[in-house]
């Protein structure tokens, strides 16, 4: 088509420049291109162009440059600079161009060539029968398949159909020998063999290089499915097996492995033939020899000025596989069990064996003036006399090896050349524009795995990309765990701009060893940055690779003094290759003067001496730069994109709370006031009457809605349940099913892998006020009932090991002297009681003190707010109201030496009762363990809730009741509730969906359906527990010693002192303290 609109002088589209294998060469400077209303055009920059030969009917112009960019309608597109030149005479009526310029009578106009005519033309079907005969012999009869034109006609309806022409003479080139069409130096013709496919296609000898597979001890042999195959795959099959048998590369076989086979669809059409290998691979020992560091390789090209390419053709297939070993490698079609001869693609040690292969076949010529990685071979010289020997000496070793090249894609004696999708030559290296031109048309990731690939992509070029890391800042933010897949604006503009840095980034040159290195660095508060370069021949400073780190939240805090030596570190590490060993000392350029003297300061920190080690490999001299001369390091380190934003996790490193908000007030609990009549204390909740109302957790159901759209592992999960498979790589599906939508594992609601709802969870059953913070056994009980995820109890683990509300509440505790003697286990509920008071505590609404009255045997407790001045009759008074009405009267008490149980009123009242009033030994709290323990959890759970002044304590006493009763027990191995009712209560975070008990609590309901079996459990589990525990004390202890008179003894403060002087003594977030005196018995307890 003819544009005279277009500026260029023609243009040609990509898919059909490479159908015709024209040759793209890329654009030195690629230039954007415009639509007529100014818009870019969607296919984007131009980066190639190609040079072919045009003809038009007589008119024929050779070698005319034509651009590479994707067109819609035409192959090719001539534009008016094109127009001008040729001038053509337009006959609009008759369709016609006549070229009849002076130019094109002098250059174009040539006798035409019937044989290069590529138009559609319609002739009879009989004269295309008669073509048949002319077909070549290398053609096969299935291959071309005339059809009349009417047939022709009606495939063009079909979407799916594609039209193309070709001639026979064509055909019968493409299919002639390449090697005739290589373009050997005359000095290489000698080893024309070397390039011939068809020696490429016999079957190799066997060497000492052959693949040898080492199989892990008791592995079992793979033995693979069929997979099913379309009509297309299971003929491609035939013609690869076919094809193969013919080369001897496989034969039939009768071996007990066998290996599934299957085909994926190649990038440019077709079908490519794999063998699925991983059940062989994951029992075969890997081989660890290493492949090639490709920065290693590129550092020895500086000066170079001549580089030939050559591809090693099918390069696994040119070693055998180990004689004795092919059963191995065979594999189940559906035309047989085949084993292969040759070394196949998809075997775990087969890129190790062929490295380790072209490596002892070009040992003596490695890292000289060559570079092989794995079928890819690199040969540069710095003159073209000295680059003939060079190749002469790689071709006779390659051809002493067996080996074999690829013609098409071999280069010789070129000024650059592609090698490991970087473009190498005397300029220096660069990226490689067909890269470019991938990453240009890069589409906008829509999932976590999109964002990793493009990111795994750019870490191959991060150092030809100044302000790498700044600029996947925001792209590495969605790679975090905790981190959700929303793509916004920020994530959008990060990657055009890091696509457009591909498209732009600068040429750097190679490292050269022999001449000086410059590295310059600094550090801002946030970011490590350093500049890399060397001197060029006419001494211009030329980089050589950029490097920028973001600090974390700890390295944050260092002093501006260790995070400029952790930049000079930190570029030591990335260029430890190239600046270890260097020849003369390396230049280190810092802002910061006080580094000058860092190697002979004596004086460092545990972190400085650590880094002074690692820098004692290098030779190297710091030298000091004001900052405002530092333009390159400096301007990586003071972005405005680096600084962190509001919430960022190093600015919470840098500050501070002294005071947690959770200590000013109760986040899980709303007070409804009435009215205010009096001014209220800071801290304290302005109300007189207060009516609570707690807040459920965030709403589980909407959480798992979300989770179910996110986790791709629980969908593949739900996938293999509706198609009845077999088994899942990550869970039992047999103990799995689906109700309403949800996916429960052993009867328990499947948490997908979602932050947020682990987290709500979590909060639920250890943070809310209805669980009350407990351990990390109880807690993994009450999530455990309802719900399932893999991993759970670590999971539970680090949440409670990191609760700083824990961690601040729980008490300090000793060992004791003197061995454990347990009480004798009740016979039933209720029948033996403790009591115990918790006093001297700040006034909250006219209550200063608390009774816990609890069940030796179902570990059930109630807890009374009162006064502490209350008497006996008091006391006996809140156990009728609290307790007789609901369990009846116990035969023993058990409580302290407290004014309230030796009070004559109790021990007549007891007496008429008939219950037997067992007191403790005096400053023996292990005489009453139990309740003293009891004690310790109650106070543990107020110090996690009530305000900053503890003036609310007593209005959370119902809910720490019911927190306590409501967590299994570790003695009993249930909860007090379920020991005293049967059941669990509620707790108003279960799953929507109803679900069975979990395994654990349906043992439990078997021997529930009576209470004296759920007695007798309780009695057999109580013992069991008090041996376990008599035993694991003892262990530890040891027998009280006499002490006499004179002795010096340790005694607790917070037991002797006046409780006035420390008004929050028993919920006070403090150590208790301990003070040593000496003891002289006197009248009345207390220091000396």
């Amino acid at each position: 088509m003819t544009d005279s609109g277009a500026e260029g002088k023609g243009f040609i589209d990509e898919s059909w420049a490479k159908s015709q294998n024209l040759q793209f060469r890329p654009l030195k400077r690629p230039f954007e291109i415009e639509v007529f209303d100014g818009r870019p055009a969607e296919s984007g920059q131009i980066t190639h162009y190609v040079r072919a030969g045009l003809r038009i009917a007589d008119h024929y112009q050779k070698n005319m440059l034509f651009y590479v960019t994707r067109l819609a309608s035409y192959p090719i597109v001539l534009g008016m600079p094109w127009l001008k030149q040729h001038d053509p005479q337009v006959g609009f009526a008759a369709h016609t161009f006549t070229f009849n310029s002076p130019y094109c009578q002098k250059f174009c106009n040539t006798p035409a060539k019937p044989a290069k005519i590529k138009a559609l033309q319609t002739v009879p079907k009989k004269f295309l029968r008669q073509l048949e005969q002319n077909i070549p012999q290398s053609l096969r009869r299935k291959d071309i398949l005339p059809i009349s034109l009417q047939a022709v006609r009606l495939y063009s309806r079909r979407a799916r159909c594609r039209f193309f022409t070709v001639t026979l003479e064509q055909i019968d080139r493409a299919l002639q020998n390449k090697s005739e069409d290589l373009r050997l130096p005359e000095e290489l013709r000698e080893f024309q063999d070397i390039f011939s496919p068809k020696e490429a296609e016999k079957l190799p000898p066997h060497r000492a290089g052959d693949h040898h597979i080492e199989l892990i001890p008791g592995g079992k042999l793979p033995f693979g499915p069929l997979y099913g195959m379309s009509r297309e795959e299971l003929t491609a099959l035939r013609e690869w097996l076919d094809e193969n048998l013919r080369k001897g590369f496989i034969r039939p076989s009768s071996s007990p492995v066998a290996s599934p086979v299957l085909f994926v669809k190649k990038p440019g059409g077709g079908l490519r033939f794999c063998v699925d290998y991983r059940a062989l691979n994951n029992i075969t020992v890997k081989d660890r020899y290493p492949l090639p560091l490709i920065k290693e390789s590129l550092n020895n090209l500086s000066g170079m000025k001549y580089f030939s390419r050559i591809d090693i053709v099918s390069a696994f297939n040119n070693l055998r596989i180990e004689k004795g070993q092919e059963y191995l490698t065979a594999f189940r079609t559906r035309f047989g069990l085949y084993e292969s001869l040759v070394m196949p693609f998809g075997l775990t040690g087969a890129p190790a064996t062929f490295q380790r292969y072209i490596n002892d076949a070009l040992r003596e010529h490695l890292d000289i003036f060559c570079t092989a990685y794995l079928d890819d071979i690199l040969i540069y010289s710095r003159t073209r006399e000295e680059h003939i020997e060079h190749l002469k000496l790689v071709l006779q070793r390659l051809r002493s090896a067996g080996l074999f090249a690829n013609p098409s894609k071999c280069e010789f004696l070129v000024k650059e050349t592609k090698f490991l999708g970087l473009i190498v030559g005397q300029e220096g290296i660069r990226m490689d524009p067909a890269k470019v031109e991938t990453v240009k048309n890069w589409k906008t990731p829509t999932c976590l795995t999109d964002v990793q690939a493009f990111i795994g992509f750019g870490n191959f070029y991060r150092r030809f990309i100044r302000d790498f890391s700044k600029l996947t800042a925001p792209l590495n933010r969605l790679t975090k765990r905790d981190v959700p897949f929303i793509w916004d604006d920020t994530c959008e503009k990060a990657f055009v701009r890091l696509k457009e840095a591909f498209i732009t980034a600068p040429i750097l040159r190679p490292f050269d060893w022999t001449k000086d290195v410059i590295l310059e660095t600094d550090a801002s508060d946030y970011v490590s940055a350093g500049v890399l370069s060397q001197y060029d021949d006419e001494g211009r400073l030329h980089p050589v690779a950029f490097f920028s780190k973001k600090h974390t939240a700890t390295e944050c805090n260092y002093e501006i003094y260790d995070k400029e030596l952790m930049a000079i570190i930190r570029c030591f590490e990335e260029w430890r290759p190239e600046l270890e060993g260097a020849p003369s000392p390396i230049r280190v350029i810092t802002d910061h003067k006080n580094l000058e003297y860092f190697t002979t300061t004596k004086l460092l920190n545990r972190r400085q001496a650590r880094w002074s080690e690692f820098l004692s490999r290098f030779n190297f001299q710091i030298t000091y730069r004001p900052g405002k001369q530092g333009v390159k390091p400096d301007a990586l380190t003071r972005r405005s994109e680096d600084l962190p934003k509001e919430g960022d996790e190093r600015l919470a490193h840098q500050s501070q709370v002294v005071l947690k908000k959770e200590n000013w007030q109760l986040p899980p609990l709303k007070v409804q006031r009435a009215r205010i009549r009096q001014p209220h204390r800071q801290g304290s909740i302005p109300i007189e009457e207060p009516i609570l109302s707690l807040e459920l957790p965030e709403d589980i159901s909407r959480l798992l809605d979300q989770a179910y759209k996110t986790d791709e592992d629980l969908q593949s999960i739900l996938q293999a349940l509706e198609e009845g498979a077999p088994r899942h790589p990550k869970i039992t599906l047999a103990e799995c099913k689906v109700i309403q939508d949800r996916l429960l594992y052993r009867d328990r609601v499947y948490i997908p892998n979602y932050d947020p709802l682990r987290t709500a969870l979590l909060k639920a059953s250890h943070e809310h006020p209805i669980a009350g913070h407990p351990g990390r056994a109880r807690t993994y009980d009450l999530l455990s009932r309802d719900y399932y995820w893999p991993g759970m109890l670590s999971y539970v683990e680090r949440w409670v090991k990191n609760c700083h509300t824990c961690r601040r509440a729980n008490p300090a505790r000793e060992a004791r002297q003197g061995v454990l003697k347990p009480l004798p286990v009740p016979e039933r509920a209720w029948q033996h009681i403790s009591m115990d008071f918790i006093t001297h505590l700040p006034p909250s609404e006219g209550h200063d003190a608390i009774l816990i009255i609890a069940c030796r045997l179902t570990k059930m407790r109630h807890i009374i707010a009162c006064k502490g001045t209350c008497d006996a009759e008091d006391t006996a008074r809140y156990y009728l109201k609290e307790v007789w009405k609901l369990h009846g009267l116990p035969q023993t008490i058990i409580s302290d030496r407290g004014p309230q149980f030796v009070a004559e009123f109790w021990k007549k009242l007891t007496q008429q009762l008939s219950i037997n009033s067992l007191l403790s030994t005096a400053y023996h709290p292990e005489t009453d363990g139990q309740t003293e323990r009891l004690n310790a959890i109650l106070e543990q759970y107020l110090r996690a809730y009530v305000s900053y002044l503890q003036d609310d304590w007593s209005r959370w006493l119902p809910l720490a009741e019911f927190a306590a009763n409501s967590l299994k027990s570790e003695t009993t191995g249930m909860s007090p509730f379920f020991a005293n009712y049967g059941f669990n209560p509620r707790m108003g975070f279960e799953p929507t969906i109803t679900v069975k008990g979990t395994p654990a609590t349906r043992d439990a309901e078997k021997f529930a359906q009576t209470m004296n079996e759920i007695l007798e459990y309780l009695r057999s589990e109580s013992i069991a527990a008090q041996a376990r525990y008599e035993t694991q004390a003892n262990r530890h202890r040891r027998p009280a010693r006499q002490y006499r008179e004179g002795d010096h003894i340790s005694l607790k403060w917070a037991g002797y002192a006046d409780p006035t002087e420390v008004p929050a003594a028993y919920l006070e977030n403090a150590a208790e303290v301990v003070a040593n005196f000496h003891r002289r018995y006197p009248d009345k307890p207390g220091p000396q």
